[in-house]
């Protein structure tokens, strides 16, 4: 028997409006001593991560911990957004959606550079190199922030600027997205944690409409939150940020966090339910051939 029963540590999924503070609860990484990794699909991402730990005061060393690299989801060129006017101003929207080839494809590469990020993450810190996100230990986080810019990414390289794409694209794009969060939510040997903002939309199977993630189409958001052992919502109430397990109208999960309103806005529960559990799982070591000398009783 190993010393060490493998348990993967869980997977979080942050849902919220823009301004419930997703990307500032990350401190909270940082402030209980674990490696924080972000792939960041916004410039703004890593800035908000350091005013939040300048805000709280914290130590200025808790960033050697901190690294990201950025991953823009458009770097769309100029004469490709011409040529996707003039295609939408010559042709009627049932020609173009007959386009096989989409509009400005080849502007698409970013989602080959998420993959690269993601199979050999190097800092924008220092140019550091971090290797593959999956294989990292339990004392880092890796975290994409957020699922928007992925989703731009996937349909840009699946149609470009393609303003109507057909069903079977739209399967396609929602695909891509589906294999990424699968891969990370299932492979990862670290803590993985995905930001996205959210939408209402109509849940196919029950009619109804809920609050979840925004991405793209109707059909990939319910198939998301299985995938992941917290899915929480980020809430603000005027100057006071929250998160809850327990709104109705949304997909919710409390795998390590109580069912509750009103949970403050950190990881660190996360973080110390899976080392209890890691404990809990370890077995105790074989006693040595001297210690059970020094346990045998006297006679």
């Amino acid at each position: 028997m190993t010393d060490e029963i493998r348990l993967n540590p869980p997977s979080t999924a942050l849902l919220g409006p823009g301004g419930t503070g997703k990307t500032s609860a990350l401190v909270t990484v940082l402030e209980a001593g674990y490696n924080l990794r972000m792939i960041a699909t916004e410039h703004s991402s890593p800035n908000r991560v350091i005013q939040e730990l300048h805000r709280r005061k914290l130590s200025p060393k808790l960033l050697d911990k901190f690294e990201w690299q950025f991953v823009s989801p458009s770097p769309t060129s100029w004469d490709s957004l011409k040529e996707s006017a003039r295609i939408v101003n010559t042709m009627s929207l049932e020609d173009i959606s007959k386009m096989r080839s989409g509009i400005a494809k080849s502007d698409g590469t970013q989602w080959i550079k998420l993959l690269n990020a993601c199979s050999s993450f190097k800092s924008d810190k220092n140019g550091t190199l971090f290797g593959d996100a999956t294989e990292w230990g339990d004392d880092t986080m890796f975290v994409i922030d957020g699922l928007s810019g992925v989703s731009d990414m996937s349909r840009n390289l699946s149609v470009g600027l393609k303003p109507n794409p057909s069903p079977g694209e739209w399967g396609v794009m929602q695909g891509n997205i589906l294999t990424l969060v699968k891969k990370l939510a299932h492979d990862c040997k670290c803590y993985f944690t995905l930001i996205a903002h959210v939408e209402r939309e109509q849940d196919p199977i029950t009619g109804l409409n809920n609050i979840t993630f925004s991405t793209l189409g109707a059909k990939l958001a319910p198939k998301l939150p299985p995938l992941f052992t917290n899915v929480v919502a980020a809430q603000r109430e005027k100057a006071t940020f929250t998160w809850s397990t327990a709104l109705t109208g949304m997909d919710l999960k409390a795998g390590d966090l109580p069912i509750q309103d009103g949970l403050p806005p950190s990881f660190a529960p996360i973080l110390a339910s899976y080392q209890l559990r890691k404990q809990t799982a370890t077995p105790d070591p074989e006693p040595t051939e001297g210690q059970k000398v020094l346990a045998a009783p006297i006679s």
